[in-house]
């Protein structure tokens, strides 16, 4: 205490005769907001950069985690307003609610937007007239039984086309909100006429040709 008041008896005839000046300028000036992420932080680029109030970092372990916390917290706020239900987990897994979604996206989870959608696939049989007729579900409600409608859309050899329905299949989702059928085979496209499969879930449709080779 003593030594501080030494030292500001010597310095302040040195300010009022304008030799010595304080310093008026924040130390977080010319300084960028951020970090976008984790490696702006690296090879001292935490010198250069404030967080979002202005404070300043010590080191560049403060900006990596400071950089990961703004991160997590801006994608536990897309979970906000019924967001969670067009968001899953990494995994394929579902929320039950805001909280969970939030809770997940805070600890570092990766939150990726829902794609609903009805893939319609085939797979060759063993005589080479036919394909195994596939339908596949993806990113639907969790748990749920659905009616598939399937229909055979096409031509005949005379130039007569067709629209058909052929039957409506039911399944079930899984906890991914994801199901397979396989509920026949068909006639190829190109024997005896042009015909594809278009398969409606809830709306949701997909057509394809009845191609075997294009199987996946």
């Amino acid at each position: 205490m003593r030594l501080r008041t030494v030292i500001t008896s010597l310095i302040a005839p040195l300010v009022a005769l304008g030799l010595v000046l304080a310093s008026t300028t924040p130390a977080s000036a010319g300084r960028a907001e951020g970090p976008a992420a984790a490696k702006d932080c690296r090879k001292g680029g935490w010198r250069d950069l404030v967080r979002h109030d202005g404070s300043t970092f010590r080191n560049a372990g403060q900006c990596v985690r400071y950089s990961k916390q703004q991160g997590n917290s801006s994608a536990a706020k897309a979970c906000q307003k019924g967001g969670w239900r067009d968001l899953k987990r990494e995994d394929g897994t579902r929320f039950r609610n805001t909280g969970h979604c939030v809770s997940y996206a805070a600890h570092g989870g990766t939150l990726t937007a829902l794609a609903t959608a009805v893939e319609v696939s085939f797979t060759p049989t063993s005589d080479p007239l036919y394909c195994n007729v596939l339908v596949g579900l993806v990113d639907f409600e969790p748990d749920t039984t659905y009616d598939v409608v399937i229909d055979v859309v096409g031509s005949f050899p005379d130039g007569t086309t067709f629209d058909q329905n052929i039957s409506t299949e039911t399944v079930t989702t899984d906890a991914t909100g994801a199901a397979t059928l396989s509920p026949y085979s068909f006639l190829a496209d190109g024997v005896y006429g042009a015909r594809s499969i278009r398969a409606t879930v809830d709306g949701v449709t997909d057509q394809e040709a009845i191609t075997c080779s294009d199987a996946a």
